[in-house]
């Protein structure tokens, strides 16, 4: 069995973090995909953007704090939707 590999004493590694990828289609257009630590995709674009910079730029109002977000979600008893609920989500830059 061979050692795993040591990294030099000046180097720190990377944190895993989520991770914001820009790809190019098959059908020559460009997505965005968001993937958690371990690798799975928990989100992508839904939709090809017609060159990479408009990717880019739908990717970065993902993270947009300035612009306002409202979480809708189902409330479900039974296996049957009762009512549906909306929050807004006020988002901080100050890790709150």
């Amino acid at each position: 069995m061979t050692p795993p590999a040591t990294l030099p004493k000046n180097i720190i590694p990377m944190p895993r973090t989520r991770r914001l990828e820009i790809y190019a289609d098959i059908a020559g257009g460009y997505r965005w995909r968001l993937t958690a630590p371990n690798g799975n995709v928990i989100a992508d674009s839904g939709e090809s953007y017609p060159t990479n910079a408009l990717a880019i730029k739908a990717a970065r109002s993902l993270f947009d704090l300035t612009k306002p977000i409202t979480l809708s979600y189902n409330i479900i008893r039974r296996g049957e939707v009762i009512r549906t609920e909306e929050e807004r989500l006020i988002l901080t830059t100050d890790g709150v």
